[in-house]
Parts: C-alpha cells; sequence; structure tokens
C-alpha cells in the first residue's frame, strides 16, 4: 500500500521505490514496498545528505526489514503528514539548535504531526545537552521517543533504536 499519488517503480535488492522517476537521479526519496503493510512511515530529514540522511537510510531500511512500508524524504513532505500513520523525522543540531527552517517548520506542523505516531532524533557532533528549543520542539510534537546521535553514529546503533521504535508500529497497526 503506497499513500496516494505514489508510482510504484521497483529498485533491486532494497526494495524500494522512487517517489518519481525524474528524481531518480537528483533525489534518494523512495519508498519501500511490501504486500499487505499495515502502516505507513514516512522517515524525513531536513537535508537530501549529510549524517542525517545517512541515519535516515538506516531507519528506513531497518524499517523495511521488518516489513513496514516506508517513505524517505525531506523537510518538505511534513505537509503530506496525514497520508502515513507514523513520521520519524531527523534534523541536524549545531550548538545545541536545530536549524532555524527546521524549527519554524516543525512548529508550523506541530498540531498535525501530534496526530501521529512521531519519533524524532538529531545528529551532530556537538556533545553538549539539548535546550530549551529541543525540549519545546518535544512538548509541541509529542515525539514517542527523541534521540540524539553522533554526526557519525555507527549502523547497529541506530538499528538498535529502530528495533524499538518497529515492536511500537507494530504493536499500533
Amino acid at each position: 500500500m503506497c499513500p496516494r499519488g505514489l508510482p510504484s517503480l521497483t529498485r533491486r535488492p532494497e526494495r524500494f521505490l522512487y517517489l518519481d522517476e525524474r528524481e531518480r537521479h537528483n533525489s534518494d526519496r523512495f519508498t519501500a514496498a511490501h504486500e499487505g503493510a499495515d502502516m505507513t512511515v514516512l522517515v524525513a530529514t531536513e537535508n537530501t545528505d549529510g549524517p542525517t540522511r545517512k541515519i535516515a537510510e538506516v531507519i528506513a531500511e531497518a524499517l523495511t526489514g521488518r516489513d513496514i512500508e516506508v517513505t524517505v524524504g525531506d523537510l518538505s513532505d511534513l505537509e503530506r503528514a496525514e497520508e502515513f500513520e507514523a513520521i520519524v523525522f531527523g534534523g541536524e543540531v549545531e550548538d545545541a539548535q536545530w536549524s532555524p527552517d527546521t524549527r519554524e517548520a516543525l512548529l508550523a506542523q506541530g498540531r498535525k504531526l501530534s496526530q501521529h505516531l512521531v519519533w524524532l532524533f538529531s545528529a551532530g557532533d556537538d556533545e553538549s545537552s539539548d535546550d530549551d528549543e529541543t525540549a519545546e520542539l518535544i512538548g509541541k510534537l509529542v515525539p514517542r521517543d527523541y534521540k540524539k546521535f553522533r554526526a557519525g553514529a555507527e549502523p547497529d546503533e541506530v538499528r538498535s533504536w529502530v528495533s524499538f521504535i518497529a515492536d511500537e508500529i507494530e504493536g499500533h497497526s
């Protein structure tokens, strides 16, 4: 089951589908294809490259491995939140600060996103604790969990967190 309007072009071996064939070479947004999947999940990041996107790809791959339908997108895809039952969003944090565009978009979509199962993660080299800004985002979005990763997070660390997410998704489907 794909969110409405998305083509279903198979790509092997990862079993992902591109949102649009024209985006094949200029975007790494894709959709996981699974027969009979009960829940659709948007894994979105503020950028289409960098450490946050790499973490998002590990998340998408791990969820797909659990037969959960996944679409990987960017910040603008949060406007389509109603097409998904769950959302995992990641942003890069520098000096304990989310980018102004990401913060603004998350706060603007807060009411809509709070109607979904939401998980939030950040990536950055900053080892300092999160500030009031992160607390405000968590308060507005009411995520099931928030995870802070180092920019070079090991895939196994990410997969461990995703196992928790997949268990919760499977419990809701």
